[in-house]
């Protein structure tokens, strides 16, 4: 009840502002002036208002038209302007005119919109179609002007022929009818706020329809009722300003949506154009021609192109594109996207290009947009992230990914290999279904617990295949974390390492043991003396080493074959074993060296024991390949901590003192002794010095002279080598040439020498000194080098010496090392015409054997013989019968190192034709045996 009371009341309230607004024209009318009569209306007034009202209408109505949307044209207020458009015509053609004029076609413009204002609250909204909407205004203006003029002409008529009855009797008719319909609307207006399709405030349309309804009703009075008559001007003049008000009103609030539209369409414009700068992408436009319209600061800064060199052009000849897709020639057909290629900075690049049309409003095409972005990096990883995927599959390590809860999500190839399961028996499996059982739990929270700490774990772990096979792998799992740091993921990769494991500890055994014997090799046992070392160091007790070389090995090798050497080692190492505790080691370093490992000694003197009972042991016969064998040994022994105190120096140590051993003969023994090592560190000192002394050319020779007895002159010379060293001074060839004979470098001495002796013969003779005979020695490295021949032919040939004036001195011991090459080789000497001399002759392998075989021509008798030949009767036997047996052979004897008279005149008695010695002449350096051989007049 209260609602309906509500509208009741604001329904009264409406229906009052209608005769609010008429009893304030009423006064208005009251104040007017009239004429001077008092009856009419003064023609200015009709004159104004008539014509006011009129242009209000025509104009409010023009306004709105115009300013209307074809789209957005409302089909109330459309036809409220189609009434003011025709009313105002109407009432602006009688201005000019009073009486019968006026109220006919006042009557008409009342039925006129009385008419359409009908129409209006009683046709539907959106009844009408735009175009009838678009023309009807006009058809109505048009309509009202023709009528009008029409009915000026015919009632001007009319009335001069007498007619006005008639007239007066039609136009009422039209103004009743025109103001029940105006009463209609006003009815209308006031039950519906918002109209039949009219928005906005209707109180206005309201009281204009009464006013107009009160306008038709007044016709029927007559105009001599001057009150009457000013309110006859003033409603249709008050109506026609609410009317022209509400259209401006609405007009205002039309302005207000279009300038708040423009606000938006700014704000947007600038928000496109913000995202249009700040894009990534490469934005631009085109014209229908193909020309750049507008592009972005990206696309700018991409291609490195001003605004000014872009817009306005097309894109060919202007963007580097190497290859475009075939869809780039159907832009303009239809959207689409494709591929280009550009090359920016001489790099390649990728670019995904989006074409969409352009349309202007009315739907025509109107060019072409494009957006761009660079996809080489996304091209990259795709490639990037297939070649993983393929790797990932193909790779030989299994991998099994799991999400957070350890379930199964995907395998590769290789966990199918390695274990034997497809993908679909595991996925969404715990990975425990290969669990060998080999582990215990404690193992598993272990594991867990570092890869939850750290992320990763790592390790060797045995599995059990599909089959039921347990096999060992090595496993590595990683954490994966999203953004937030929380587990998502665990990647295990692992392999298969049984067969590896398996290789390791054969390949460990080679390693560590020695393949022929199965004792360890020196890996081993080096690792098993440091750790014999600590515990000896520990409990104070000492250890012995012994190490043993067998003698003439190599001669089983040559004679049997390297079979039967094997054979020989595995039972040497079964001899030795069988010689010490369980608790000992025996290891095979290299070839024929075995090494023992003594711990625990309680006896110091034992260990002498055990070395000949070792010796003894090996000295018994072996039997290999049907054949009886017998070898011997030495042995040498360094004990802890006397003589090292650690296995390097102990092993060393031992090396040395075997060589010792060796030196004292076959199957012998020595303990190492300090005074070994200073005579080993003795021998490297002087071989490396001597290396300096052929680089820095600190070698000379010594020239003795050869005395004729027969002739009483020098017949020749002997070449002497001379060490002169920086600091020692000149130093004997007994102290430095067994040092370089046990190494290589008695060879480059030796070639020096002789290069050096030939040299100066060459020089003696181009001072006139001729004839004079030159001896060299020769070392047994020296003998045994092959080039030695061709070093003789090359040397007489450089120097223009002729052979039988060089003559090489060689010891007996090297001829007899190897009789027949050796006779080979001085027979191959003796073919360029080279002398060969017998050096130290008596004091080796003195037969007439070796001298009636060697093609020798000189013996030099030894000066051991000849230092007490005067006293001793047994040298004197000695020198007389290698005399004797030099002349039988046609031999020409020389007797080395005569310092007396005494020695002089007994060789001279018993027929020796040459000497040399201090008696004569010590050795000399070159420029003092010229002076010497010019006085003895050589020619």
């Amino acid at each position: 009840m209260t609602g309906q009371a509500d509208r009741l009341r604001t329904w009264i309230v409406r229906a009052a502002e209608g005769p609010v607004i008429l009893l304030l024209l009423l006064f208005i009318a009251l104040v007017l002036p009239a004429q001077e009569n008092g009856y009419w209306f003064p023609e200015s007034l009709h004159v104004l208002f008539l014509v006011g009202g009129a242009c209000v209408a025509l104009f409010s109505a023009l306004f709105w038209m115009l300013i209307q949307h074809e789209k957005h044209r409302d089909q109330g207020l459309m036809l409220l302007a189609s009434a003011l458009l025709g009313m105002g015509v109407l009432d602006g053609l009688q201005a000019g005119y009073a009486g019968l004029l006026a109220s006919g076609l006042h009557a008409l413009a009342l039925f006129v919109g009385g008419l359409i204002l009908l129409a209006l609250v009683s046709l539907p909204t959106r009844q009408l179609s735009p175009g009838v909407l678009r023309t009807f205004p006009w058809l109505v203006g048009i309509s009202s002007l023709t009528v009008g003029i029409f009915l000026l002409f015919f009632l001007n008529t009319v009335s001069a022929q007498g007619g006005s009855n008639e007239l007066h009797r039609i136009a009422q008719p039209l103004a009743a009818f025109g103001g029940i319909c105006f009463l209609v609307a006003w009815c209308f207006f006031l039950g519906n706020e918002q109209g039949q399709g009219i928005p906005g405030q209707n109180r206005l349309l309201a009281s204009a329809s009464f006013l107009f309804s009160l306008t038709s009703f007044l016709s029927f009075f007559p105009p001599r009722w001057d009150l009457l008559w000013r309110l006859w001007h003033l409603l249709p003049f008050c109506a026609y300003l609410l009317c022209s008000f509400f259209l401006l009103s609405t007009c205002r609030d039309e302005v207000k949506k279009l300038w708040k539209k423009a606000e938006e369409l700014e704000t947007t414009k600038k928000k496109f154009v913000d995202v249009l700068e700040h894009s990534p992408s490469l934005i631009a436009l085109k014209d229908v021609s193909g020309r750049f319209t507008l592009v972005n600061e990206r696309f700018k800064k991409y291609f490195g192109l001003e605004h000014k060199d872009i817009i306005g052009r097309s894109e060919e000849g202007l963007l580097p594109v190497q290859q475009k897709d075939e869809k780039a020639s159907e832009v303009f057909q239809q959207a689409g996207e494709y591929e280009e290629t550009f090359w920016i900075d001489n790099e390649k690049r990728v670019l995904k290009t989006s074409c969409f049309p352009l349309s202007d409003c009315g739907q025509k095409k109107c060019g072409l947009g494009y957006i761009r972005t660079d996809i080489t990096d996304q091209k990259e990883l795709e490639y990037q992230l297939q070649l993983d995927q393929k790797i990932l599959e193909n790779t030989g390590e299994a991998i099994v990914i799991t999400d957070a809860d350890a379930s199964i999500v995907d395998i590769n190839k290789a966990y199918t290999w390695i274990t034997g399961y497809e993908p679909r028996e595991v996925v969404g499996e715990n990975p425990r279904i290969c669990k060998s059982g080999y582990h215990d739990q404690a193992f598993y929270e272990t594991m867990w617990k570092e890869l939850k700490e750290s992320g990763k774990w790592s390790g060797e772990i045995w599995d059990r295949r599909k089959s039921g096979e347990v096999y060992q792998k090595y496993l590595t799992i990683n954490a994966v974390y999203d953004m937030s740091g929380e587990t998502i993921n665990y990647v295990g990769l692992f392999t298969d390492i049984t067969e590896k494991r398996k290789v390791e500890k054969q390949l460990k055994k080679l390693l560590l043991y020695d393949p022929l014997t199965n004792l360890p090799n020196r890996t081993l046992f080096e690792e098993l003396l440091a750790q014999a070392l600590l515990n000896s160091q520990f409990y104070g007790e000492p250890l012995v080493l012994l190490c043993i070389d067998l003698n003439r090995f190599k001669d089983i090798n040559d004679t049997l074959g390297y079979k039967a050497g094997d054979d020989l080692l595995v039972q040497v190492s079964k001899r030795i074993r069988s010689c010490v505790r369980e608790t000992d080691t025996v290891s095979r370093l290299c070839g024929d060296e075995f090494m023992v490992l003594l711990s625990k000694v309680k006896l110091k003197d034992c260990v002498g024991h055990l070395a000949r009972h070792v010796l003894h042991v090996l000295q018994q016969p072996f039997h290999i390949a049907g054949e009886e064998i017998f070898i011997d040994a030495c042995i040498g022994i360094t004990v802890y901590p006397e003589d090292g105190q650690d296995a390097e120096s102990l092993i060393k140590n031992a090396d040395i003192a075997i060589s010792f051993a060796q030196k004292r003969g076959q199957g012998s023994y020595q303990y190492f002794r300090a005074q070994m090592n200073e005579n080993l560190l003795h021998r490297v000192t002087v071989e490396r010095e001597l290396r300096h002394a052929l680089e820095h050319e600190e070698f000379i020779l010594y020239y003795q002279p050869k005395y004729d007895l027969a002739r009483g002159k020098i017949c020749g010379v002997e070449a002497l080598m001379r060490w002169r060293h920086p600091t020692k001074g000149i130093i004997s060839p007994a102290e430095f040439i067994p040092v370089a004979e046990e190494s290589s470098l008695i060879l480059a001495i030796g070639e020096w020498g002789l290069r050096e002796a030939c040299q100066q013969v060459t020089v003696w003779q181009e001072q006139g000194i001729v004839g004079l005979s030159l001896a060299a020695n020769l070392s047994s490295r020296q003998f045994q080098d092959k080039q030695l021949l061709a070093l003789l032919i090359e040397t007489l040939h450089e120097n223009g010496i002729r052979p039988e004036a060089l003559e090489l001195e060689i010891t007996e011991s090297v001829l007899m090392e190897n009789p027949e090459e050796a006779a080979q080789l001085l027979s191959d000497i003796r073919a360029l015409g080279v002398r060969i001399a017998i050096d130290d002759f008596g004091t080796g392998y003195s037969s007439l054997a070796y001298l009636k075989n060697f093609p020798v021509n000189t013996l030099k008798i030894d000066q051991a013989f000849i230092a007490d030949i005067v006293r001793d009767r047994n040298d004197e036997a000695i020198v007389a019968s290698i005399l004797s047996m030099a002349e039988s052979l046609n031999l020409k004897v020389v007797a080395e190192g005569v310092e007396t008279k005494g020695q002089l005149e007994l060789l001279r008695e018993m027929g020796c034709e040459e000497v040399q010695g201090y008696y004569f002449s010590k050795p000399l350096p070159p420029e003092e045996v010229a002076e010497l051989l010019k006085k003895n007049s050589m020619g």
